[in-house]
């Protein structure tokens, strides 16, 4: 009888349940661990902390007194010109009998007012000039604080003669162009085109070479005519100087095209007289030379003065027998040109003053 196997029972265990993946974000170091990387960032976090510490605060306060002390110096402007003014000015007074000369000299006009346009300044030199003078343009160097005057008679009744800048323009045309021939001179022409240009652009044209007759100021004083001349051969005596100066009324290059210049000059002669000379001398390269003089001679017994007044000019094309180097003297040029037109007038005090 066959042997019958038992059935094999065979237990199964329950499976084994996975646990899910917790995914975890770990935070970085805040230091590397290399320990190179860890010196560098320890190193420049100080450098910065050093300049917001230390370096920025002393920068922008250096910064804040160098605008601090820009904005003072502009607003002590106006009390170092004045400074300056009282420094540059001065004053010069000589006596001869009974005349008195006082000769007084300063800077050049400013360019600029320095008060606010809004408010009138009488005092102002700047607005007195643009006021009272009609001229397009002023000279590049104006003299406005320098005089020569002479006083006639320390006793009333009295005057004086004054040279002043501002009287002087007054007599410089202020409506039309000098009459110099620009273009008879085809050389004057083709190089100096921007000139031409500059002027013929102004609306209201006025004479660029400041040409003026001025022959001085008077004040309580007359001037008639007389035959009365000056005695020129003295004046060419070489006689003891005991006072003498000169004082530039006004100066201008012609834009680099020639000179125009009014000076006043004086000389006190030990042997009793002086001798007074006010000198406009202009030139206008290759094409004009114009000189005119004011001579003014007193004598220390006499109470009036003689005046002379010439006007000499010549085109530069007929002034080829000149040394050219002569023509650029004033002193020297004027003896070669000719006589155009002159006065002569005795100068006394104003019994009607």
């Amino acid at each position: 009888m066959a042997r019958q196997r038992k059935p094999k029972v065979v237990t199964r265990q329950p499976a084994a349940t996975k646990t899910p993946k917790v995914s975890r974000k770990t935070t970085p170091p805040l230091v590397d661990s290399n320990p190179q990387i860890t010196a560098s960032y320890i190193f420049y976090r100080f450098v910065f902390m050093f300049i917001a510490i230390f370096v920025v605060p002393y920068i922008t306060a250096y910064f804040r007194n160098k605008i601090s002390a820009r904005m003072a110096t502009r607003r002590n402007v106006d009390e170092v010109m004045v400074r300056a003014a009282a420094h540059a000015r001065k004053e010069e007074n000589f006596e001869l009998e009974h005349f008195e000369f006082t000769a007084i000299a300063g800077h050049i006009l400013e360019s600029s007012c320095k008060h606010p346009a809004d408010v009138e300044q009488p005092d102002c030199l700047k607005c007195k000039y643009e006021r009272e003078l009609k001229l397009e343009e002023l000279p590049e160097m104006v003299f406005a604080r320098n005089s020569l005057t002479i006083r006639i008679s320390k006793y009333p009744p009295s005057g004086y003669i004054q040279f002043n800048c501002l009287d002087a323009l007054k007599m410089v045309c202020a409506d039309r162009l000098p009459d110099v021939k620009v273009g008879a001179s085809s050389v004057w022409q083709s190089t100096r085109q921007d000139r031409i240009t500059q002027i013929s652009e102004h609306q209201k044209p006025f004479d660029w070479t400041y040409t003026t007759h001025y022959k001085g100021t008077l004040v309580g004083l007359k001037a008639t005519p007389t035959k009365e001349r000056i005695d020129m051969e003295r004046l060419k005596r070489r006689d003891t100087i005991i006072f003498s100066t000169n004082v530039i009324l006004f100066e201008d290059e012609l834009a680099d095209h020639g000179i125009a210049q009014l000076s006043a000059r004086i000389r006190v002669m030990r042997e009793g007289y002086f001798f007074v000379l006010l000198r406009f001398y202009m030139r206008v390269d290759n094409v004009l030379l114009r000189v005119c003089d004011t001579r003014i001679v007193g004598d220390e017994l006499a109470l009036y003065v003689i005046r002379e007044w010439q006007l000499r000019e010549a085109k530069y094309e007929n002034l080829r027998h000149v040394n050219p180097e002569l023509l650029l003297d004033a002193d020297r040029a004027w003896m070669h040109l000719p006589i155009v037109e002159e006065h002569v007038e005795k100068i006394t005090i104003d019994d009607d003053n």
